[in-house]
């Protein structure tokens, strides 16, 4: 059934408009100071928006975050112990050729020297590996066997 406007002589129902915002704006505070801007305008008649659920999403969003930044440290933490642990076992697989090194006067500094080449030069060769214009012998890497 439809009801013409000419038998009603006006339209009952006011002009809306629906806002979006931008998730900068979409808190309570920049709502209410956007509110009190155009309710000053003699056209506009009532603004309605739902309060409690702009407040739910940003306290869940708040709760998701501090989550978020937890498990982010926990992984954190996770990472850390077995960086730590790794090192570790590498100083710990190589501490006879370590006390020999001491036993016959090699300072802190060279021992360490001599731990990076055997650990880093094969990861810095098979970084250069694929590039073409570079191609880098590492003897002292093979020289100790790895």
């Amino acid at each position: 059934m439809k009801i013409s406007l000419n038998i009603l002589g006006r339209n009952p129902l006011l002009p809306s408009i629906d806002i979006y915002m931008k998730e900068q704006y979409a808190n309570s505070d920049s709502i209410q100071t956007f509110i009190n801007k155009i309710s000053k305008n003699s056209r506009i008649k009532e603004v309605v928006y739902q309060e409690s659920l702009i407040d739910m999403v940003n306290k869940n969003i708040r709760v998701i975050s501090i989550v978020i930044l937890a498990f982010t440290v926990v992984l954190l933490i996770i990472a850390v112990a077995l960086i730590n642990n790794t090192i570790r076992l590498a100083i710990y697989s190589q501490r006879f050729l370590i006390k020999s090194m001491q036993l016959i006067g090699a300072t802190k500094g060279f021992i360490r020297r001599a731990l990076y080449l055997i650990w880093y030069c094969p990861w810095i060769d098979r970084c250069f590996d694929s590039h073409p214009f570079i191609d880098l012998n590492f003897t002292v890497c093979s020289e100790t066997g790895t």
